[in-house]
């Protein structure tokens, strides 16, 4: 009898089980969901989405990332709010510029919150605050050089307000961000912004999606 008929079954079981075999963690199908915005087709890894006020729509998204500004979030936030841990929650709102014009937003923004004071360079950006006695909550600007972009904190008063956010608006590919994170993070608002739009630019299309959240341990979570 010809040996390669004798093996051939042989053979054939054996593709068969380790096609059968379960495949490594990482190598797991990722969640992506598909959404226009502003003409545009983007495909967001799902586990940016699992917050309750995660969401995507013709108009734009809400996703909720860890810092610096592109790891998912793994593991649970109440778990996570008990470790100490949930401070490095960044939340990521963005929206087609549209015919939306940026023009004169940030000196409503400045009128708005009275902060008229402008105390220097920080971080990069020019620094205004509020006179101490103006208002009960306290909200400083930073702007960034020769740009209608400006990021608006929040500071600590009272036990009522227990945590100094920061929330960053700039505009960039056609698109308006307004990124929310913890006050501690604003010197670091350069990297937060480079990897927002970094992980954005993943998700232009299905398989840099896949690859770049690959890149984390989220399967045990």
């Amino acid at each position: 009898m010809n040996k390669s008929f004798v093996l051939l079954p042989f053979l054939l079981s054996l593709i068969l089980f380790v096609g059968c075999l379960p495949k490594d963690k990482n190598e797991k199908e990722v969640k992506i969901i598909e959404q226009q915005i502003g003409g545009k087709t983007y495909y967001v890894p799902n586990i940016y989405l699992k917050m309750s006020s995660g969401s995507l729509s013709d108009d734009g998204g809400l996703i909720q990332a860890f810092y610096p500004g592109n790891i998912p979030i793994l593991g649970d936030p109440k778990e996570l709010w008990k470790q100490g841990e949930w401070y490095k929650n960044i939340r990521i709102l963005f929206e087609p510029l549209g015919q939306w014009n940026s023009k004169n937003v940030l000196g409503g923004h400045l009128k708005a919150v009275r902060a008229y004071k402008e105390v220097g360079k920080e971080y990069n950006l020019t620094h205004f605050s509020q006179n101490e006695s103006d208002q009960s909550f306290r909200e400083d600007v930073w702007v960034e050089s020769n740009s209608d972009n400006y990021i608006s904190c929040s500071e600590k008063t009272d036990e009522d307000d227990p945590v100094s956010l920061c929330k960053y608006y700039f505009y960039e590919n056609n698109m308006k961000f307004k990124v929310t994170f913890d006050k501690t993070f604003l010197p670091e608002w350069q990297l937060i912004k480079s990897n927002v739009l970094s992980l954005m630019q993943s998700f232009e299309n299905p398989e840099s999606a896949r690859n770049h959240i690959k890149k984390y341990d989220i399967y045990n979570k």
